[in-house]
């Protein structure tokens, strides 16, 4: 707490202006525009009791205030008002929602417990890359030591680049290897084709409302998501042709995961028939239910 340290100071002799000095708990030095006698008492007194709830504080100080990377992943406040961090805006208007939960996620389990409580302007390659080692202490795959440095690399590169806390991003040239006694994950095993028949079958004849989203996934090699999200006016049944232009992602409609996501499928012929057939069959119990 800095509610001690505040004190008022006149700007020149004579001028009737003063200042509200103080000092962060960074041990920042913070100096508030000249005001009058009474401004600067009644500012002094906000300042002490938002210092009391332990709030960091920003009064247009003569040196910009430097948020931790906490405050600027999640927000805070101060006498000027609320804060939105990181995850609010720029990552909710620019990243897809699968990519901004798992940036989340990374930021929870990862990042914060090392920065959380570091300023912006603190961070250093140095600490970054040793973040990285950590990492593979903890024996991390590559892939995933990767998406953490990703993801701190965005945070920072907005910081620096846009709201002008940093100079350069710290975490920009780090480089992350792959360790040359790192084994493959896992190899894929994909379904034999006498075990997809069996499969098929099998919803055939138990789960038959299902049947023929089973039978498009392993016809087409859509993912899951990309079959959620197909309409009917995505497929061409003339030129049996199906359009991939969106996913639907924790039940909420995305487009598909990369730029080269959106594509054309071609269709087999009897692929093309059940589709039609599905189509026909939905239209009927929709027309039932309204009639009934």
């Amino acid at each position: 707490m800095i509610g001690n340290n505040v004190k008022i100071k006149e700007v020149g002799k004579g001028a009737g202006l003063f200042c509200v000095v103080y000092t962060d708990k960074f041990n920042q030095v913070r100096r508030t525009d000249p005001k009058t006698r009474s401004k600067a008492l009644q500012l002094k007194k906000q300042i002490e009791a938002h210092t009391r709830n332990n709030r960091i504080i920003h009064l247009n100080a003569d040196r910009q205030y430097t948020p931790t990377l906490q405050e600027y992943v999640s927000g805070w406040r101060d006498l000027d008002g609320d804060h939105p961090g990181w995850l609010d805006t720029q990552a909710a208007i620019y990243l897809k929602l699968s990519t901004r939960n798992s940036y989340k996620q990374i930021l929870i389990n990862h990042v914060i417990l090392d920065f959380g409580n570091k300023r912006l302007d603190v961070i250093t390659s140095r600490m970054i890359r040793e973040m990285v080692f950590k990492l593979f202490d903890k024996n991390l795959r590559s892939q995933t030591v990767k998406n953490v440095k990703h993801c701190l690399s965005a945070v920072l590169e907005t910081a620096s680049t846009q709201d002008q806390y940093l100079e350069t991003n710290p975490a920009r040239n780090i480089k992350v290897q792959k360790p040359k006694d790192e084994k493959p994950f896992r190899k894929p095993q994909p379904f034999t084709f006498a075990e997809r028949l069996q499969f098929e079958e099998v919803f055939l004849n138990l789960f038959p409302e299902h049947h023929t989203l089973v039978f498009l996934g392993f016809r087409t090699g859509l993912r899951i998501g990309e079959i959620l999200g197909l309409q009917w006016q995505d497929i061409d049944f003339e030129n049996k042709i199906i359009l991939i232009k969106r996913s639907i992602t924790r039940g909420q409609e995305t487009t598909p995961k990369s730029k080269a996501g959106k594509r054309k499928v071609r269709m087999t012929a009897r692929l093309c028939q059940m589709l039609k057939t599905h189509r026909k069959r939905n239209l009927a119990i929709t027309i039932n239910k309204q009639w009934a």
